[in-house]
């Protein structure tokens, strides 16, 4: 991939709490060792302690704007926070423990000029562990041509659809500011999956953009927020944006397949989720959890056959084909 020849404000957003330093060093780095140089760094910080403060003072680099909050906002609340102060036209978010590789911010804004239609553009990341060893690279074999890839707007809420949150993780998305100005901030009553039901939302609108080699390290730790967020909250926060998805996507026959499908995906996977949260709390009373599992396009029943006869998922027997989700 070639530099961008343009100078538009790149605003990166960069959202802490509590960073461990080992990653955080290689993350601040990663972003001021860019090939695309036009950018501001926004940290916007939730800590409770100095660690951030601390640490930043060994960069004497007029790019950095670091911004102190009183008390904790909480990830979406800050990172909203972190757009209010950015002048840049473009946004790309970023986390405290992943880290860029030289082209990131070259490519997404690539990306971005070269599809006037898309909202968003995401990269596809490795994934590696505390140590930097990749845990799951990710392969990608195509050519030239290849390397950056449209989605519009109708596809793109079949895609989210069939795939759940593409992105996988905010670090790989960079934002149009206007859109943002254009359908408000990521809303804080999604604490656990705000960033899903803001790519859904952008979608209703416009397409998106994919930058298929991998531009970024995405880190996996026993510490962080994915790994310690709870099910059932997720689970009640995800729902209603499958069911929003289901009212939205384009199919030319039967609905049948698609509310046999998410049946098996979603709501299989949200039928563990709460007997796992009831058994391991020992609380019986979350069995009432289950009734958000029975409202349409979900029916209870038909998950509880599911969760039995596909061994939890284990084998599948209902797949959206392409043809009749994607077909021009």
């Amino acid at each position: 991939m070639t530099d961008s020849k343009t100078t538009e404000l790149i605003s990166v957003l960069l959202p802490t709490y509590n960073p461990d330093l080992r990653y955080f060093n290689k993350c601040i780095e990663s972003v001021l060792n860019q090939s695309y140089t036009n950018f501001e760094l926004i940290i916007s910080d939730d800590s409770p302690t100095t660690i951030v403060t601390d640490f930043l003072q060994k960069y004497n680099d007029p790019r950095i704007r670091f911004f102190k909050n009183k008390k904790g906002k909480g990830i979406f609340q800050n990172l909203n926070h972190a757009i209010g102060q950015a002048d840049g036209a473009f946004l790309q978010i970023f986390c405290q423990d992943d880290y860029m590789y030289e082209g990131l911010l070259t490519n997404q804004l690539r990306a971005l000029n070269e599809n006037p239609k898309a909202g968003f553009v995401y990269a596809q990341y490795d994934a590696v562990n505390e140590k930097d060893e990749m845990n799951i690279p990710c392969h990608f074999s195509g050519n030239k041509q290849d390397e950056i890839f449209f989605v519009p707007q109708q596809k793109a809420t079949n895609l989210f659809f069939k795939y759940g949150c593409l992105p996988g993780n905010l670090s790989t998305v960079m934002l149009r500011k206007k859109v943002i100005e254009e359908q408000g901030l990521f809303s804080e009553d999604y604490p656990y999956v705000g960033d899903f039901k803001c790519w859904v939302d952008i979608t209703k609108r416009h397409g998106f953009a994919i930058v298929r080699p991998p531009m970024l390290a995405v880190r996996t730790h026993s510490q962080q927020a994915s790994h310690t967020m709870g099910g059932i909250k997720w689970i009640e926060e995800v729902l209603p944006i499958y069911q929003q998805l289901y009212r939205e996507i384009s199919i030319g026959e039967s609905r049948r397949m698609p509310r046999l499908f998410i049946n098996e995906k979603m709501g299989v996977q949200g039928f563990y989720l709460i007997l796992k949260s009831m058994v391991l709390s020992k609380k019986p009373a979350l069995l009432k959890k289950l009734r958000l599992l029975n409202q349409a396009p979900f029916k209870l029943w038909l998950i509880v056959v599911l969760f039995v006869v596909t061994l939890r998922q284990k084998i599948k027997f209902f797949q959206l084909d392409n043809v009749i989700l994607f077909e021009d």
